[in-house]
């Protein structure tokens, strides 16, 4: 029988009966688990069961994982192997040296955010998995920007900065650091503003998430 392959798809032909002869029906079948993943997570994305368009929105996961090497690596390479897109990734050491706190921010609708949960329950290195309620959650990002310093502009930097709540933490002849952290919204006003005065180079870090008052990783506290 033959058994022909095309691309991405197995092509498998099959007999059956018509009359006194035979016809032969030919059955893509799907090969490649990538395909599929790709083909199934774009349909989710565009419609949802009903036929309308699914809402996409940004969210916040938490993690507490073991503090040793290579962690990192498995976490991100969840996200590669399943198709999900990382926006921002913060991890630092906790109170315990033992573990490591990580915060991901990433798109999706409900479907896209129950996978992750779920899919990054099941790594071993991963103590416990929160997804982050935004209304008892406080987000901070930390941004520096390096902007240029003209002649007779240092007292307008150092005022931009003061009125934004940011700081200068380096003073040269040609221009100024100045370090500033709040929400992915101030900051990206900060940095219209900054244009102004002309930006060399900025560097940022995403956002790291604690919960407000007894809403903490893992449960609330007693």
């Amino acid at each position: 029988m033959l058994n022909a392959k095309c691309g991405m798809l197995n092509v498998a032909p099959r007999r059956g009966r018509y009359e006194s002869g035979y016809f032969t029906v030919i059955i893509p079948v799907i090969q490649h688990s990538a395909f599929r993943i790709q083909h199934e997570r774009d349909a989710r994305n565009t419609f949802s069961k009903g036929g309308r368009p699914m809402d996409s929105s940004q969210f916040t996961v938490a993690l507490l994982v073991a503090n040793q090497f290579g962690v990192l690596t498995r976490v991100s390479g969840l996200f590669a192997r399943r198709g999900f897109n990382i926006d921002s990734l913060t991890v630092g050491a906790t109170q315990d040296p033992r573990f490591s706190r990580m915060t991901i921010s990433a798109q999706g609708d409900d479907y896209v955010r129950g996978q992750i949960v779920r899919q990054l329950e099941k790594l071993e290195d991963v103590k416990t998995v929160q997804l982050m309620d935004e209304s008892r959650t406080v987000l901070r990002s930390l941004m520096i920007v390096k902007v240029k310093l003209d002649k007779g502009r240092l007292s307008e930097i150092v005022e931009a900065a003061n009125t934004f709540r940011a700081s200068v933490i380096d003073l040269s002849p040609d221009s100024v650091l100045i370090e500033i952290t709040g929400t992915a919204d101030k900051l990206q006003a900060f940095v219209e503003y900054a244009k102004g005065f002309g930006i060399i180079e900025t560097s940022s870090t995403g956002p790291t998430a604690i919960g407000r008052s007894g809403y903490c990783l893992g449960g609330e506290a007693n």
